[in-house]
């Protein structure tokens, strides 16, 4: 049985921020091997324990954490603005989109992507009195016209209008 020196987690992290090999601060984790003390580094053996970790050097590890957050934040930008809006009211939305333009996966795919988009441009409350502004403006007579016809009307369906044509543009 051969025992080795390895230095912990923090300690080899503290090592390479400052560029040193020195770890007169911290003192080693001693553990047992069979083997020897050379720890492997994808094919290569490294007999200096302080470049890699769990089998991958730290370069690697640095490298891979940065591509996840990049990655995760690049995927997380549009979505972040349709937490903001109900589930119901994404649901609605994707069906009703669904039905004017086919029940295929491929109108799923473009519909979602169209309730992303205008959850990116208007923020739910617009969203949502647009959507009143419009139900209510269906209905005929005197009742329908104050809905269809008022200034604030106009004005919400309208952003909803633009929205849903820039959602168009970029999903269909």
């Amino acid at each position: 049985m051969r025992y080795c020196a390895v230095h912990s987690y923090a300690a080899l992290q503290h090592f390479h921020r400052i560029g040193s090999s020195r770890s007169e601060f911290f003192p080693p984790i001693w553990i047992s091997t069979r083997r020897g003390c050379a720890f492997s580094n994808g094919g290569a053996k490294m007999n200096n324990p302080s470049l890699t970790l769990h089998g991958r050097s730290m370069m690697q590890r640095i490298l891979t954490r940065a591509i996840v957050l990049v990655s995760a934040i690049s995927l997380s930008s549009m979505a972040a603005h349709a937490v903001n809006y109900p589930t119901i009211a994404i649901v609605d939305y994707v069906i009703g989109c669904m039905k004017a333009n086919g029940d295929t996966r491929a109108a799923l795919e473009s519909c979602s992507c169209s309730i992303d988009v205008i959850a990116s441009i208007l923020p739910y409350e617009r969203y949502e009195a647009a959507e009143t502004y419009k139900s209510l403006g269906l209905q005929t007579g005197e009742r329908g016209a104050l809905f269809r016809q008022s200034a604030p009307a106009k004005l919400a369906t309208t952003d909803l209008r633009r929205a849903q044509a820039e959602a168009d543009v970029r999903c269909f």
